[in-house]
């Protein structure tokens, strides 16, 4: 198959994968001390306007429940979230990020939306926002 006979969808994906890993090298997370994934649980965390379930976690991180755990346990032990019970609901813990987790993420997070927006500024603020239409929309199609 010639490269100009893939369909229009093919590109685009194919772009998106190359600007995530331009914008999210893993390298970037190592200077953190953290895995992608850690960052990514931490910034979930913070942005959540309540504790998350490890089930909400593992579905807004895309991965196995063992995986979560794992995670978890290694980032409760380095003191950056802890779990506790849910009262509402015994069978799931909540995920709450500590104070000390906050302190070190929010710096982070911020350099890396500074980061971001560098890939991001030669869009218009028109297209930034159809831009955000359009993945919100195919997003909530796979959801």
């Amino acid at each position: 198959m010639a490269a100009n006979e893939l369909a229009v969808e093919a590109w685009i994906w194919a772009n998106m994968l190359i600007l995530f890993r331009e914008i999210d090298p893993p390298e970037l997370f190592r200077e953190y001390g953290l895995k992608q994934s850690e960052f990514d649980t931490l910034t979930q965390l913070l942005l959540s306007d309540r504790p998350l379930t490890q089930t909400e976690l593992k579905k807004r991180l895309l991965t196995t429940k063992g995986s979560v755990s794992l995670m978890l346990s290694k980032m409760e032990t380095q003191g950056l979230l802890r779990r506790e019970g849910n009262k509402k609901d015994r069978r799931c813990q909540l995920v709450i990020l500590t104070e000390g987790g906050k302190e070190f993420v929010e710096p982070r997070l911020a350099r890396h939306i500074q980061r971001i927006g560098k890939y991001f500024s030669p869009l218009t603020d028109l297209e930034k926002e159809i831009l955000l239409k359009i993945l919100t929309k195919l997003r909530r199609k796979i959801a």
